[in-house]
């Protein structure tokens, strides 16, 4: 049996996008490797990526709803197919730091605005 992403990002299966967005952030700022030093952060950090790029993508959050993990990660017969042919399998591309980024906009959420620590003065 797969993993469940609701659960993962700790949300229950009636989360809209503004709830898979809160949790993602509020989790993944927890868990992240510059943030919690626990020998097993970085696997739950990653678990965490993996739930949100998911859950926040239309295609493959209908399809996960539908067929669960595995229909998502084995692929689906075209007569199943949402709005588009759903013919591969989702693989997670593996790295939770390209999800963060996206999500954040940058490297470190921690760091601030730049005119904080000597950056633009004209930021302010």
């Amino acid at each position: 049996m797969g993993q469940d992403y609701y659960a993962v990002l700790e949300l229950n299966r009636n989360a809209k996008d503004a709830d898979i967005k809160k949790a993602y952030r509020k989790l993944a700022l927890k868990y992240h490797p510059l943030k919690n030093q626990e020998p097993w952060a970085p696997g739950k950090f990653k678990q965490l990526a993996e739930a949100y790029d998911v859950l926040s993508d239309p295609v493959k959050k209908a399809v996960y709803d539908k067929f669960a993990e595995e229909g998502l990660k084995g692929g689906i017969p075209l007569e199943f197919g949402i709005d588009t042919p759903w013919t591969e399998g989702y693989v997670f591309h593996g790295n939770p730091e390209k999800v963060y980024r996206q999500f954040f906009g940058g490297d470190n959420p921690f760091a601030g605005p730049d005119w904080l620590h000597g950056g633009r003065e004209d930021a302010r």
